[in-house]
C-alpha cells in the first residue's frame, strides 16, 4: 500500500508537469502548497508570488496563531494589533520585497504603524487604504512615483488638499463616499492626472457646481461613477467637455438630473447606469444613440415605447428593467407588445428583468 502511495504522488511527476499544475493554484494557496516541501517552494516560487500584500487577508491566516502565549490575558484588539505589528515587520524586512499591490483596507492602522508603511509604499503600483484612518499628512511624507492605483474609499480623516499633485501617473482613483471631497478637488485632477482612465466618487458630496474651462485633459478616462451624488447637470457636462472618450458612465440614484442632454454630451458612451431615475427622458435619448450597448434602468420611470426602442437598437447587448412599474403596467394590457418584444430579445436581456416580468 505505502508503496501505491508513492508511485501516485504529486511529486513523483515530471518538473514541467508540476509546473504547469501550480500555474493553475490560485494566489492564496500558493504559500500554503509552499510549505509541503523544499521541491514545491522552489517550484513555486515564493518571491515571484509575493506581488501582493493584502494585511486584511493576513490577519486572517488559520496557519498563524491566533493567541500569543507571551500575553495570555491580552484582549482581541490588542491580539489584532500584534499581529498586524507581526505582518508589518515582514513586509519591511523584505519578506514582500516584490510586492508592489499593498493592500491595508478595514485594518486600524495607528500612526506609529503607518510611519512604518511609509517606506515600504515607495515601490507601490496598486495601493489600497479604503475603510482606514488614513489622513493627507501620509501623502506628505511618502514618494509614490509608480503608484497606478488608488482606493481611499471611506476614509473620513482625508481633506485631499494636496493629493492629485502627489500621484500623476494614477489610472485608477477610488474617491467613494468620502464627504470632504469637492468640485476643486475634482478640478485639480483634472489637471494634474492625465493619465487617469477609472474615477470612481460615488457617495461624495458634489453638490457644489464643477466649473473647468480649458483643454479636454482627461482623454484616457473611460468609466466615470458619480452615483448617489447630488452632482448637477451643468457639472456633468462640463466633465464631458474633459472626458471625450468616456465609455462606461454610472448615474445610480442623482436626482438633479432629469433632462435628455445629461448623455447626449458623451458621444461614445457604450454603458449606462441609471437606475432609480423618475424621468425617462434620458433613456428616451438613447433611442437614436450608435455606440450604447448596455442599459441599467432598474426601479426607473422607463416606459415601455422607449423600452421597445431600445431593444431594437442593433448594438445593444444588456438591458435591465426590472422593478419599473410603470413597465409592468403597460405590459399587462392585452394589446402592449413590451412582453413580445422582451421575449423576442430574450439574448438581450437581464436576468432580473426575465424574473421580473
Amino acid at each position: 500500500r505505502e508503496e501505491a502511495i508513492a508511485r501516485n504522488s504529486l511529486s513523483t511527476l515530471p518538473t514541467d508537469i508540476l509546473r504547469l499544475v501550480m500555474s493553475f493554484v490560485t494566489s492564496s494557496s500558493k504559500e500554503t502548497l509552499a510549505l509541503v516541501c523544499t521541491a514545491f517552494r522552489k517550484l513555486v516560487n515564493i518571491d515571484v508570488m509575493r506581488q501582493f500584500f493584502d494585511l486584511a487577508s493576513l490577519l486572517e491566516r488559520k496557519d498563524i496563531p491566533k493567541v500569543s502565549l507571551f500575553f495570555p490575558t491580552s484582549t482581541e484588539e490588542s491580539l489584532k494589533t500584534i499581529r498586524q505589528r507581526f505582518w508589518i515587520n515582514h513586509l519591511k524586512k523584505g519578506t514582500y520585497k516584490n510586492a508592489v499591490n499593498l493592500s491595508f483596507s478595514t485594518c486600524d492602522l495607528s500612526t506609529p504603524l503607518l510611519k512604518e508603511v511609509y517606506p515600504c509604499c515607495e515601490r507601490a503600483v496598486t495601493l489600497d487604504l479604503s475603510l482606514t484612518s488614513v489622513e493627507d499628512s501620509f501623502f506628505d511624507q511618502t514618494q509614490l512615483c509608480n503608484l497606478q492605483t488608488l482606493s481611499l474609499a471611506h476614509c473620513p480623516n482625508m481633506a485631499f488638499t494636496d493629493i492629485p499633485n502627489k500621484v500623476t501617473r494614477l489610472t485608477r482613483l477610488t474617491v467613494s463616499f468620502c464627504p470632504q471631497v469637492t468640485s476643486r478637488f475634482i478640478s485639480n485632477i483634472l489637471l494634474s492626472c492625465h493619465s487617469l482612465q477609472y474615477f470612481d466618487l460615488m457617495g461624495c458630496d458634489l453638490s457644489d457646481e464643477v466649473s473647468f474651462s480649458g483643454e479636454r485633459f482627461l482623454s484616457d478616462l473611460s468609466s466615470l461613477n458619480v452615483s448617489q451624488t447630488q452632482i448637477s447637470e451643468s457639472s456633468l457636462r462640463c466633465l464631458a467637455e474633459c472626458c471625450p472618450k468616456l465609455h462606461c458612465l454610472r448615474l445610480n440614484r442623482c436626482s438633479r438630473l432629469s433632462s435628455s442632454r445629461v448623455v447626449g454630451d458623451f458621444h461614445q458612451l457604450e454603458e449606462l447606469y441609471f437606475t432609480h431615475a423618475f424621468s425617462s427622458e434620458v433613456f428616451h435619448a438613447l433611442c437614436s444613440s450608435m455606440t450604447i450597448t448596455k442599459v441599467d434602468a432598474a426601479f426607473s420611470g422607463i416606459t415601455g415605447p422607449i423600452v421597445q426602442s431600445l431593444l431594437a437598437l442593433p448594438q445593444l447587448t444588456w438591458l435591465n428593467v426590472s422593478n419599473c412599474l410603470s413597465v409592468r403596467k403597460e405590459s399587462l394590457r392585452r394589446d402592449s407588445g413590451i412582453l413580445k418584444s422582451l421575449l423576442n430579445y430574450r439574448s438581450k436581456v437581464s436576468n432580473e428583468t426575465i424574473k421580473y416580468f
